[in-house]
Parts: structure tokens; sequence; C-alpha cells
């Protein structure tokens, strides 16, 4: 669990013909991750195999996926979920036969999904257009201005139309001078609808203004006057019913079509995903028209077992060699990484994970990390029937996210432990004993033992700091380097001192040992470097290393907020008693302070492994191992 997994690269030479049966070996093993990065054999590689153009056929498939989720209102995510290998079968490992098929069909889907949405936006554009002429005859009855239409339509000019609310009044500033009827009505919040009715001469003014006004027409050629405004305006609505009510159909229509073609989708994005992750495979290898050369990682416990499946599904491997990554000239983070995790451990690792993946080469703070995290976030967060409340959310959350429900239980138990310790329950501190100390009643001892669990962890950092240097050969750094064996034998013994209030011989020899050592790196240093950088840089480390220690007194500060939170609480509730609402303040004090505290705790948790402790040793710059699996 400190170091990844050790891992070989094996080269694979093998014929041309025999390419796509490897790499459904290698899928069929999920043991093998294909290198891309590398050319490691000493033979002639004419060319690499150029899968640029089914790539992009596959991208174009995914996004045409998408799309017809979003129309029928599908969580893509959904569509992964669920067992992925009895779509096995299905695949095709010649390239351009699956996106053939998925490409098929998508069409059919489209197809089906496109004439409903067709339907359904030409009545929305019916509606839409039916009441723009509603509006219009609106104004022509509310305004009187019917028998002007009528009677004049062969000898004026007339426009109907709408614009932006705001344009109104320069509408009529541009117009003032024009002989002209102008009516409005409201068809929106942002726009309104007109009727504009003058003399054709003035026509060249009328026009240029309303397109300045961002003027937006409808077409009433088609309208009949004939009849009365109130019948027509009767037809049109009764129209748009009847509209609307067909949108309700064609919608439920949709609805049972996204249900027939759930499934199916699902099928075909698990295809699609399958597919690229074999074609991006394939890519990776080079060769020619007779032979194709592949290097791949295998972890070292699996290498026989690998060697095993590709003799027996391969007779054309001629070449198979193995190289450890100390005999490769290339960066370690360059190196994959697998780490064995599992369980509660494993959920942790994901938090690691958001910081950055543990490089090949350097220690995996996981351990380190998932107890510290419990520990101090049950320091903090000490209650043991809040902890008791955090505990039961994890263990419902079990079904719906493992993950999340680990941590959230993990770190109930640890607030459960550290409530019967400062003897808390419901931020009460008069129920039961503390085993140590109550928090407010003595908040000085709660404070040095942070400091300690604070001591501790930065010492173990700066360890791990020199375990890195050693591991990657770098023993200078790892003596003299930043947080090397100097900086931890004087932070020790400064530490041990104040504790005990005593400079032991043993502890006054480990300071001038840090001393010293410090001075040596220095004047080695200085050959090298500016003399102001060289001097600055343990002033920063005598910085950072009271600042660092001193932030773990957040831990003891956290534990006396949340006892001072529950007596505001309190306090507040028995103001309220008089009124009979103080079970009720009580309650939703608690849920209060959980949910504040819970994230607020959490939050510091992550600062202080973060900041504090990866600062000193960890890049989190690694490269995770993902075999090639089905």
């Amino acid at each position: 669990m400190f170091f990844a997994e050790r891992l070989s690269l094996g080269h694979v030479l093998l014929l041309e013909k025999d390419a796509s049966r490897f790499i459904e070996a290698l899928l069929d093993t999920g043991l093998v991750q294909i290198e891309d990065t590398y050319e490691l054999l000493d033979i002639p590689v004419p060319k690499k195999f150029d899968f640029k153009n089914e790539l992009t056929r596959l991208d174009l498939l995914e996004s045409r996926m998408e799309a017809l989720c979003r129309i029928l209102d599908i969580d893509v995510n959904l569509l992964s979920e669920g067992d992925w290998y009895e779509f096995v079968k299905d695949i095709s490992l010649e390239p351009t036969e699956l996106s053939k098929n998925i490409g098929g069909d998508i069409d059919r889907v489209e197809k089906d999904v496109t004439e409903v949405i067709s339907l359904i936006e030409k009545r929305k554009e019916f509606i839409f257009n039916a009441n723009q002429i509603s509006w219009f005859l609106s104004i022509l009855v509310h305004s009187g201005l019917q028998y002007l239409y009528e009677l004049n339509k062969d000898l004026l000019s007339f426009w109907v139309g709408s614009i932006p609310r705001t344009n109104l009044v320069g509408l009529y500033e541009a117009l003032r001078d024009v002989p002209a009827v102008i009516e409005y009505a409201n068809a929106s919040r942002d726009r309104v609808m007109i009727f504009l009715a003058s003399i054709p001469r003035y026509s060249e003014r009328i026009a240029p203004a309303l397109k300045a006004g961002g003027f937006l027409e409808v077409d009433i050629s088609g309208l009949d006057l004939h009849e009365p405004l109130s019948v027509l305006l009767e037809n049109l609505e009764f129209a748009i019913w009847e509209a609307r009510e067909e949108i309700a159909d064609l919608t439920a229509v949709l609805n049972k079509k996204r249900d027939v073609f759930f499934e199916l989708l699902a099928k075909l994005y698990k295809l699609l995903m399958l597919e690229r992750r074999i074609v991006n495979a394939m890519s990776m290898c080079s060769g020619s028209s007779y032979f194709v050369v592949v290097n791949i990682w295998v972890k070292e416990r699996d290498r026989a077992k690998v060697e095993e499946v590709l003799n027996q599904r391969l007779d054309s491997v001629v070449e198979f060699d193995w190289v450890s990554p100390e005999e490769l000239d290339i960066e370690p983070e360059n190196i994959p990484a697998s780490f064995n995790v599992s369980g509660i451990w494993d959920s942790f690792f994901r938090l690691v994970e958001t910081y950055g993946y543990p490089a090949f080469n350097e220690v995996n703070p996981l351990l380190v990390f998932t107890i510290g995290s419990i520990i101090m976030y049950g320091f903090m967060f000490a209650d043991v029937g809040h902890g008791l409340v955090l505990f039961l959310l994890g263990v419902l959350a079990r079904k719906r996210n493992k993950v999340f429900s680990d941590i959230l239980s993990s770190v109930g138990i640890s607030s459960i432990i550290w409530g019967l310790i400062f003897g808390s329950v419901f931020g009460r501190e008069d129920i039961i004993r503390p085993l140590w100390v109550a928090p407010l009643s003595a908040p000085l001892r709660p404070m040095i033992l942070s400091v300690v669990v604070g001591a501790i962890y930065l010492s173990i950092g700066m360890l791990f700091f020199i375990i890195n240097k050693v591991k990657n050969k770098n023993y200078f750094e790892a003596v003299f380097g930043e947080w090397g064996v100097g900086t931890l034998m004087l932070y020790c013994s400064v530490f041990l001192m104040a504790i005990f209030r005593h400079s032991y011989p043993l502890l006054l020899f480990m300071f001038f040992s840090a001393l010293g050592i410090m001075v040596y790196g220095i004047l080695r240093e200085l050959r090298h470097k500016e003399i102001s950088e060289v001097l600055f840089t343990p002033i920063e480390i005598f910085i950072s290393m009271f600042a660092n220690t001193v932030s773990f007194v957040r831990l003891a500060a956290f534990a006396v907020n949340h006892a001072a939170l529950m007596i505001v609480v309190f306090v507040l509730a028995d103001m309220l008693k008089g009124l009979g609402l103080s079970g009720i303040l009580l309650f939703l004090g608690n849920v209060f302070v959980i949910v504040l505290e819970a994230v607020l705790v959490m939050i510091q948790t992550l600062r202080l492994q973060y900041y504090e402790f990866f600062s000193k040793f960890y890049t989190g710059n690694g490269r995770k191992f993902i075999p090639l699996r089905w």
C-alpha cells in the first residue's frame, strides 16, 4: 500500500494479420496497458497505424448520441450503468465495421425521433403565428380600427408585427412628422405588438424606422376579414387549443419512445465506448505490412499469466522480452503506477486522487492519510450524538454511494469515540462523564494534544520526503534537502525539548548535529546558487515548521467551537420555553450544527492533509495504470 506494485514493460513482435487477435487477447486478460510513448526496440518500424479517421467517426457518433439524449431527456451517465460484458459478443475488432453498425442504429432512432420532433416544432410555430394574428385582431377590435383596415386595404399601406418594448418610444419619435396611425398591445414581457397604417408615399421613411426599432413582421396575407372579428378570434383560439393538445399527445409519444429506445441507446453507448478503447489501443501499435511492434505494461505478478494467454492465442509472437522500469531511460512519473487498495482504503484513496495520483517512485500517503483524516475529523467533531447521526447517514447511503458511505461512517465512529473522550452528547457535557477532559472546562489540554498530533504528522511527512529521495537515489537531497534528515532532526529535537522542558544530552546532540548538517548543506549550495537565495531557505524552513505546527491547533479550536455553538442553541431554546418552541428549536439547532460543522470540519481536515502534510513530500503527478479490458 505504501509503494506502487512492481511493473514490467514487455516488447512484443507479431505478424500484422494477427493484430486484431492480439488486442482481443489483451482485452480478455484485462491485465495489460498498451504503451504509446516509448520506442524501445532496435527494430526499424516503417510506420504507425493511423486510426484518426475512425476516431473522428466515433466522436461524431458520440455527439449524435448526446444530441438524442438531450431530445429524449436522458442522462448520458445513466447509459453507462449496468453490465458491460454482455455486449462483448457484438464488438468488432475491425474498427470500421462496428462504427457502421452503430451509425445505422443511430440513423433509425434519429429518423423515428426526428419525425415526432418536427411535428412538435411545426405545431409550436403555428401557435406562435396564430398568437401574433390574434394580437393583431385584438388591436383592431379594441382601437376601433377594424373598418379603417377593411375599407382601405388597397389605398393605405399597413405594417403588422412586434418590436422590443424599449424601442416603442423611439419609434413614435422617428415617425412624429409622418401621417400615420399607430396602435400597440402587449405581446410578451419584452415585446409589444403594433399595427401601423399610413399613406404609401411615406413607406420609404417608415420602413427604415421600423427596421431600426427591431421590427418583426407578421404575415397576415391569408387573413379573411369578411367574417366578424369575434368569430375569427374564436376560430384562432380553438386552433391554438387543438395545436396544444396535439403537442401534448406528441410529447407523450416521445416519452414512450424514450422508454423504448433507452436500452438500445445504452447498448450503443457501451459499444461505442468499448470500440473507442479498442481503436485507441490499436493506434498505439507500430509496424509495417508484415509485422507489428507493441510495448505493454504488466504487473510482475501477472506476467506469467499474460505470457501464457498470448502464447496460447497467438502462434505469431516471434519476440517477447521484459524490461524492468529501472532499466528504462525515462522519467519516473511516466511509468504507470498501480496500488492494491480495496474497501474503505479505496474510498479514501479517491480523496488522495483529488490532490494528485501517486507517482511510481514516491510513497503513497493513503495509510497515514486515512487514519489521520478519521482521527482529526473526530477530534474536531467530538460528539457522541452527532457522530451517531453521521454513522447512520453513512449506513443509509451505502446502496447509493459506497465511497461517501465509507467516509461518513468511519468519521462518524471517530466522532463517537472522541465524544466519549470529551464527554459530549448532542452538545451536552453533563450527561456522561468524559474519559479524559471536557474542552470548555480545560481547553489548554486539547490544544497541547493537537500540537502533539501535528508534530507527529509533520515528522511523518519529512520521513516520507527522505524515503522518496532515497528511492530516487538522490541522497544529497535526502540528507540536506528542505525537509531532509537535517530538518527532521532539528524539528524533533526542538519540539521534544519544548515538551519535556529539559535539554537532555541526546536531544542537544540531535540539535547541534542537525545544525551542522544544515550549515554544510548551505555551504554546498553556495557553489551553485545566489547567497540571498541560499540563506533565505533555512529562514523559510523555520517559519514554515512553526506555522505548520501551530496550524494544528485548529483541532482543539473546532472541538471548543462545537461545544460553544451548542451552548448557544441551549440558551435560545430556554428563551423560547415559555412559547412551547423549545423542543423544535433544539431539534433545528442540532440539525444546523451537524450540517454546518460536518462540512467545515471536512474542509479543515483536507486542508491540514493537503497543505501541511502533502506539501512536505507528495507531488501527485503520477500516471495511473489502466489496463485494457472489456
